[in-house]
Protein backbone atom coordinates (compact mmCIF):
# COMPACT_ATOMS: atom_id res chain seq x y z
CA UNK A 1 0.00 0.00 0.00
CA UNK A 2 1.52 3.40 -0.73
CA UNK A 3 1.46 5.97 2.22
CA UNK A 4 1.01 9.12 0.52
CA UNK A 5 -2.17 10.22 -1.40
CA UNK A 6 -2.00 9.53 -4.81
CA UNK A 7 -3.79 9.16 -8.57
CA UNK A 8 -4.45 5.76 -8.58
CA UNK A 9 -5.79 4.20 -12.07
CA UNK A 10 -7.27 0.74 -12.34
CA UNK A 11 -8.01 -0.41 -15.64
CA UNK A 12 -10.11 -3.73 -16.06
CA UNK A 13 -12.96 -4.86 -18.40
CA UNK A 14 -14.94 -5.09 -14.96
CA UNK A 15 -17.25 -7.93 -16.38
CA UNK A 16 -16.51 -9.89 -12.54
CA UNK A 17 -17.70 -9.20 -9.02
CA UNK A 18 -16.13 -9.10 -6.13
CA UNK A 19 -14.13 -5.93 -6.24
CA UNK A 20 -16.05 -3.68 -4.44
CA UNK A 21 -14.56 -3.56 -0.79
CA UNK A 22 -10.78 -3.16 -1.92
CA UNK A 23 -12.29 -0.40 -4.36
CA UNK A 24 -14.29 0.93 -1.60
CA UNK A 25 -10.59 0.78 0.31
CA UNK A 26 -8.76 2.06 -1.97
CA UNK A 27 -10.90 5.62 -2.59
CA UNK A 28 -10.65 5.91 1.18
CA UNK A 29 -7.06 6.89 0.72
CA UNK A 30 -6.17 7.80 -2.67
CA UNK A 31 -7.58 9.76 -5.82
CA UNK A 32 -9.20 6.21 -7.64
CA UNK A 33 -10.22 6.40 -11.52
CA UNK A 34 -11.71 3.34 -13.10
CA UNK A 35 -10.68 2.79 -16.82
CA UNK A 36 -13.36 0.55 -18.18
CA UNK A 37 -11.67 -0.57 -21.41
CA UNK A 38 -13.38 -2.75 -23.50
CA UNK A 39 -13.59 -4.39 -27.52
CA UNK A 40 -16.21 -2.71 -29.36
CA UNK A 41 -17.15 -6.72 -30.23
CA UNK A 42 -17.61 -7.16 -26.50
CA UNK A 43 -20.92 -5.27 -26.76
CA UNK A 44 -23.18 -7.32 -28.92
CA UNK A 45 -22.96 -10.64 -29.84
CA UNK A 46 -22.35 -11.68 -33.84
CA UNK A 47 -24.97 -13.30 -35.89
CA UNK A 48 -22.93 -16.38 -36.37
CA UNK A 49 -24.88 -19.32 -35.69
CA UNK A 50 -23.49 -21.56 -32.82
CA UNK A 51 -20.84 -20.55 -31.16
CA UNK A 52 -18.89 -23.14 -28.40
CA UNK A 53 -17.40 -20.49 -25.72
CA UNK A 54 -15.67 -21.11 -22.34
CA UNK A 55 -16.69 -19.24 -19.17
CA UNK A 56 -13.10 -17.36 -18.44
CA UNK A 57 -14.01 -17.39 -14.79
CA UNK A 58 -15.18 -21.22 -14.25
CA UNK A 59 -13.37 -22.92 -17.31
CA UNK A 60 -16.84 -24.42 -18.16
CA UNK A 61 -17.81 -24.83 -22.19
CA UNK A 62 -21.40 -24.04 -23.47
CA UNK A 63 -23.02 -23.75 -26.69
CA UNK A 64 -24.54 -20.20 -27.92
CA UNK A 65 -27.11 -19.89 -30.74
CA UNK A 66 -26.40 -16.88 -31.72
CA UNK A 67 -28.88 -17.18 -34.60
CA UNK A 68 -31.82 -16.72 -31.71
CA UNK A 69 -32.59 -13.26 -30.94
CA UNK A 70 -33.06 -13.23 -27.80
CA UNK A 71 -29.58 -15.21 -27.00
CA UNK A 72 -27.98 -11.86 -28.56
CA UNK A 73 -30.33 -9.28 -26.70
CA UNK A 74 -29.91 -10.99 -23.34
CA UNK A 75 -25.94 -10.63 -24.03
CA UNK A 76 -25.98 -7.12 -24.66
CA UNK A 77 -28.21 -6.74 -21.63
CA UNK A 78 -25.87 -8.16 -19.56
CA UNK A 79 -23.03 -6.04 -21.31
CA UNK A 80 -24.91 -3.31 -19.86
CA UNK A 81 -25.57 -4.70 -16.61
CA UNK A 82 -21.88 -5.14 -15.86
CA UNK A 83 -21.14 -1.44 -17.24
CA UNK A 84 -23.32 -0.25 -15.00
CA UNK A 85 -22.48 -2.17 -12.24
CA UNK A 86 -18.75 -0.99 -12.66
CA UNK A 87 -19.86 2.83 -12.91
CA UNK A 88 -22.40 2.69 -9.82
CA UNK A 89 -19.81 0.78 -7.91
CA UNK A 90 -17.07 2.98 -8.33
CA UNK A 91 -18.90 6.05 -8.02
CA UNK A 92 -20.22 5.25 -4.68
CA UNK A 93 -17.01 4.70 -3.59
CA UNK A 94 -16.22 8.09 -4.01
CA UNK A 95 -14.06 7.76 -7.22
CA UNK A 96 -14.12 8.44 -10.82
CA UNK A 97 -14.57 6.40 -14.23
CA UNK A 98 -13.76 6.20 -17.88
CA UNK A 99 -14.88 4.17 -20.22
CA UNK A 100 -12.82 3.16 -23.27
CA UNK A 101 -12.79 1.38 -26.16
CA UNK A 102 -9.81 -0.46 -27.32
CA UNK A 103 -10.21 0.99 -31.03
CA UNK A 104 -10.29 4.11 -29.13
CA UNK A 105 -7.42 6.66 -28.39
CA UNK A 106 -6.36 6.38 -24.52
CA UNK A 107 -4.48 9.86 -24.60
CA UNK A 108 -7.57 11.67 -26.02
CA UNK A 109 -9.89 9.88 -23.29
CA UNK A 110 -7.41 10.88 -20.68
CA UNK A 111 -7.50 14.33 -21.79
CA UNK A 112 -10.98 14.92 -22.10
CA UNK A 113 -11.39 13.40 -18.41
CA UNK A 114 -8.81 15.43 -16.77
CA UNK A 115 -10.57 18.74 -18.84
CA UNK A 116 -14.16 17.73 -17.17
CA UNK A 117 -12.59 17.18 -13.84
CA UNK A 118 -10.98 20.47 -13.69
Amino acid sequence: MVKKRCICFLLSDFLTEGYEKPLRLTARKHDLIGIHLFDPREEALPKVGLLRVRDAETGALRWLDTDRAGVRRRYAAWFQERVMHFRSTFLRAGADVISMRTTESYTTALHRFFQRRS
